[in-house]
């Protein structure tokens, strides 16, 4: 992905989405510059050629269950680290491109080259907390 979105939130349009956190911390410009940042991270680390930690998947096991939302967790050196059914996950800006801490289960390791691209989609995510806070934006 080649292009990111510069300042895809402002006060207005991440209220909705924190609604809880507004009213607990209120919102500030510095949470939307904070969200915008990561956003733009985000979008410009994806690739449609090598699998990247924060892409969902496709996924059907060796029994023929089918995990349609599986998180791309991490990279190892024998394979990848996959969520089958994660909630929403923290996420934070890392070294080369993006972290998660990532809940749910189970998880699986998945060799990079079984995977095949097919495609972008949305998906959601929350900013690690600080001091209790939890921000929630959607990205690419």
């Amino acid at each position: 992905m080649s292009e990111t979105t510069k300042n895809k939130y402002t006060l207005e349009t991440l209220l909705p989405l924190n609604v809880s956190y507004d009213r607990d911390h209120i919102l500030r410009q510095q949470d939307v510059d904070m969200v915008n940042r990561l956003v733009e991270v985000i979008e410009g680390s994806r690739s449609s050629l090598t699998p990247k930690i924060g892409d969902r998947m496709r996924h059907v096991d060796r029994e023929g269950d089918f995990y349609g939302h599986a998180l791309l967790e991490n990279l190892r050196a024998d394979g990848m680290s996959v969520c089958l059914v994660p909630y929403v996950p923290f996420v934070g800006i890392g070294d080369p491109d993006i972290w998660l801490s990532v809940s749910g289960g189970p998880f699986t390791s998945i060799d990079p080259a079984e995977m095949k691209f097919i495609g972008w989609w949305k998906s959601r995510c929350r900013l690690p907390p600080v001091s209790g806070k939890k921000l929630t934006p959607s990205s690419k």
